[in-house]
C-alpha cells in the first residue's frame, strides 16, 4: 500500500477571532442593504460597490436630518465627499466617482453640484416604491404606476470588519469642518438593532438648498454659450499672453454664475435674482470680458476681493462699458494733447484749402493767358 502524504502547507489565517455563540452578533455595527438589490432582477445593472455606497448613503440620512440638512421641500440630503466614498469603498477616485454616477444614472440617488469647491448635495431615493421606468420619449412624461414591494423588503445585514471608530465614514462638509473630531461622530450601540445612530456636537444653520433641480445637460449648453460669446477657443491664447490667468478665472466665474441654483445673487450690496443674473452673464461677449480684464488691470491694487469684483464687473459690464468708452473720449478731448492734435488737423485742412485756392488761381490765369494769346494772334492775321 502506497501513502501518499500532502505537501500543502495549511494557511494560517491573519487574524483569529471569538466564535458566536448566542445572539451578541446583535450588539455589534452593520451596513444595512436592501435584500431587494439581489432578489429583485431589475437591479441586475448595479454591481456591489453600488450596493454598498447606497447602505453607507441611506445610513447616513438621518444623521443629515438630525443636522438640519433638509431642503424646502423637507427632503433630506446628504453631503458626503468623493474621498470618504474611496475610504470606505477601498477604491480609487475614478471607481469611487463611477459608482455613484452608476447610482445616480439608477435613479437611486439625484445629484445637485454646488461649485465653487464645494461638494454635491446627494439626495438619497427610497427604494421601497419605485416609478415606472422612465422612457426615453419626449411625449412620455416618465411617471407610471407605484410599484410596492410587500413581501421581500427585508435587510441583507453585511457586518463591516472595523478595528476602531476612526474607520466609520465620517460626513463632511465643504462649508465647516468639526473642531472636536472626538466629539463629532458617537456611535450608540443599541441592542437588537442593525443600526447606527449617528449623532454629534456640531453646529451651524441648516443649509438651504434650491429645489428647481440641476439639468446637467442645461450646464453643458450655458458653458458651451460663454465659449461661443466670448471667442474663447480663438482669443484664449491671446489673452493669456497678455492678462495671465486672468482670462481663465473669468471665465470660470462667468461658469458659476449661470451654473449656480441660488434664488438670488448679491452684488453691490444688491439682491438680484439668479434668472437675472444668468441672463446677463449668458449676454456677455468678447469686449465685454476685454473690458473687464482692463478694468482690473488698471485697478489691480484698489482691489480687496477680486472675486466680488469679479462678479460685479461682469455683471455690470454691459451697462458700464459703453458709458466708460464714451466718458474716457470725452475726457481726452479735453486734453491738452487733444487740443494739440485738432489745432494740427485745422492747420492741415486750412494748408490744403489754400493750396486748391492757389491751383485754382493759377488755372484762371493760365486761362486768361491763354485768351490774350489768341486773341493777339487774331488781330495780327
Amino acid at each position: 500500500m502506497i501513502i501518499v502524504r500532502s505537501t500543502e502547507v495549511c494557511k494560517m489565517p491573519k487574524y483569529d477571532y471569538e466564535y458566536y455563540s448566542g445572539a451578541e452578533s446583535d450588539q455589534f455595527r452593520f451596513l444595512r442593504i436592501p435584500k431587494v438589490f439581489f432578489e429583485d432582477s431589475d437591479y441586475e445593472d448595479l454591481g456591489l460597490a453600488e450596493y454598498v455606497l447606497y447602505g453607507f448613503l441611506h445610513e447616513l440620512v438621518d444623521y443629515s436630518h438630525k443636522k438640519g440638512w433638509v431642503d424646502k421641500d423637507g427632503r433630506t440630503y446628504v453631503i458626503w465627499t468623493v474621498a470618504s466614498m474611496q475610504k470606505v469603498l477601498r477604491c480609487s477616485e475614478d471607481k469611487a466617482r463611477s459608482t455613484l454616477k452608476n447610482l445616480v444614472d439608477f435613479g437611486l440617488v439625484e445629484r445637485k453640484r454646488r461649485g465653487q469647491g464645494k461638494s454635491d448635495i446627494l439626495y438619497v431615493k427610497n427604494f421601497i416604491t419605485k416609478k415606472a421606468e422612465i422612457s426615453g420619449s419626449e411625449n412620455n412624461d416618465g411617471c407610471g404606476k407605484l410599484f410596492s414591494e410587500t413581501e421581500n423588503n427585508g435587510v441583507l445585514s453585511v457586518e463591516i470588519t472595523e478595528s476602531g471608530e476612526g474607520k466609520f465614514p465620517i460626513l463632511e462638509s465643504a462649508d465647516s469642518v468639526p473642531k472636536d473630531n472626538n466629539n463629532y461622530l458617537k456611535n450608540i450601540i443599541e441592542p437588537n438593532h442593525n443600526l447606527i445612530q449617528v449623532t454629534g456636537n456640531t453646529t451651524g444653520a441648516a443649509e438651504s438648498v434650491d429645489n428647481s433641480g440641476w439639468d446637467e445637460d442645461v450646464i453643458r449648453e450655458d458653458i458651451a454659450q460663454i465659449k461661443e460669446n466670448i471667442y474663447y477657443d480663438e482669443m484664449s491664447a491671446r489673452y493669456r499672453a497678455e492678462y495671465n490667468s486672468r482670462f481663465d478665472e473669468l471665465f470660470e466665474v462667468m461658469v458659476d454664475l449661470v451654473a449656480g441654483k441660488r434664488e438670488s445673487l448679491n452684488i453691490g450690496g444688491t439682491e438680484y435674482p439668479q434668472w437675472l443674473v444668468r441672463k446677463r452673464i449668458l449676454s456677455l461677449t468678447a469686449s465685454h470680458v476685454e473690458y473687464v480684464m482692463g478694468m482690473i488691470a488698471e485697478n489691480l491694487g484698489k482691489i480687496h476681493n477680486m472675486r466680488k469684483y469679479m462678479i460685479a464687473s461682469l455683471f455690470n459690464a454691459p451697462t458700464t462699458m459703453d458709458n466708460y468708452f464714451t466718458q474716457l473720449v470725452h475726457h481726452d478731448m479735453h486734453t491738452e494733447e487733444w487740443y494739440e492734435m485738432s489745432q494740427k488737423m485745422a492747420r492741415q485742412r486750412e494748408a490744403e484749402r489754400n493750396a486748391k485756392i492757389q491751383e485754382l488761381e493759377e488755372r484762371q490765369i493760365g486761362q486768361l493767358s491763354s485768351d490774350e494769346e489768341n486773341m493777339r494772334r487774331a488781330a495780327n492775321e
